[in-house]
């Protein structure tokens, strides 16, 4: 009897033992692949390069990115409305969170439109039949497809985190036409937003500025401080024209300052331009 209980239990702990090694191999390894390690965090922002408005409200009912070789992946499907002209000099917004992104390239972004966008005109503008100190409030049309197609090149890793920073070109996406006013959305993305220029005018309520040289031209509007940003420049020696806003029977007065240098890395801060 007792060798027949000691055979019992050996051959009971050797089932315990094999059926532990069998528990611990279904388990992966902490070395092992999880789904946890698949994936990255995806963000889309939107800053604004401003525009002779009081203000331009749009509203964004779907954010989409392509994600090679599998399709297009959603971002945000929930309806927003985002006020443009209050993203200026660096203020930026949250379009899109995606805290689950399949690792793998993203090569374009699509922003779907609604039916619900409303510019503002400023009282001092002088389009539209809108002058002095009123202001009016239209509902735009659209000329085109609502849908923006954006190319981007992104490459999520796993435990990574990709950023894309659009920019909402106003001046370039509001068209006048008999009065009615047609959008059709130029967004691109600022692939550099440490580069660029700054600075601020004085002596005028409102100006366009541009800086130029042989390959590029960009252009935005200074904000409600009489400020100015222009991210997303590369580097090189610009031409910075100022060009203040004028009434009809006023001959436009500008300001030129030659060879700036943009140097890459550097917000440059051209100081303060007086008119």
């Amino acid at each position: 009897m007792k060798t027949l209980k000691l055979t019992s239990m050996v051959i009971a702990s050797l089932l315990f033992v094999f059926t532990s090694c069998q528990k611990e191999d279904t388990y992966p390894s902490s070395n092992s692949n999880s789904s946890s390690t698949q994936s990255g965090t995806f963000k889309v922002k939107m800053t604004d390069a401003p525009g002779n408005y009081a203000a331009l409200d749009v509203q964004i009912t779907g954010i989409d990115a392509y994600l090679e070789n599998d399709g297009w992946v959603s971002l945000n499907n929930e309806i927003q409305h985002v006020s443009v002209l209050s993203l200026t000099n660096g203020v930026e917004t949250l379009l899109a969170y995606k805290g689950m992104a399949t690792v793998g390239t993203y090569s374009k972004l699509r922003i779907t439109f609604g039916n619900d966008n409303r510019l503002t005109l400023s009282g001092s503008s002088g389009v539209g039949g809108v002058s002095g100190n009123g202001s009016a409030t239209v509902q735009l049309l659209w000329d085109g497809p609502r849908e923006v197609i954006i190319e981007i090149n992104e490459q999520i890793f796993a435990n990574s985190e990709a950023e894309v920073l659009l920019d909402f070109q106003v001046v370039q996406s509001i068209k006048e036409i008999a009065q009615q006013y047609i959008i059709n959305p130029v967004i691109t993305e600022i692939k550099d937003a440490s580069t660029g220029l700054r600075g601020e005018v004085q002596g005028t309520a409102n100006a366009a500025i541009i800086i130029t040289n042989e390959s590029t031209e960009l252009s935005t509007y200074l904000d409600a401080s009489g400020n100015f940003l222009i991210r997303g420049v590369d580097e090189g020696v610009y031409n910075l024209v100022v060009i203040p806003e004028t009434t009809s029977t006023e001959l436009p007065q500008e300001q030129r300052i030659e060879n700036v240098l943009i140097s890459k890395g550097e917000i440059k801060h051209i100081g303060i331009i007086n008119f």
